[in-house]
């Protein structure tokens, strides 16, 4: 296999499905089908919005995350 040397990186840029996160108001939440989607917006939230405090808990369609400060 031959080494290619001096090729730029090409970045891609690309709309965060967290950037939802950016408007969330305290008391608004969201529905997510499987827990381990509502653990990763609450784990991606303490990068967006440092300081901003979430709660997840189970609801008869899945479960819902709350932004609560």
């Amino acid at each position: 296999m031959k080494i290619d040397k001096n090729i730029p990186f090409i970045k891609r840029y690309r709309i965060s499905k967290y950037d939802f996160l950016k408007e969330m108001e305290v008391g608004d939440s969201v529905l997510v089908k499987e827990r381990s989607i509502a653990i990763a917006i609450v784990s991606r939230a303490s990068v967006v919005k440092p300081g901003w405090s979430f709660r997840i808990r189970t609801v008869e369609d899945g479960f819902r995350t709350w932004r609560v400060d």
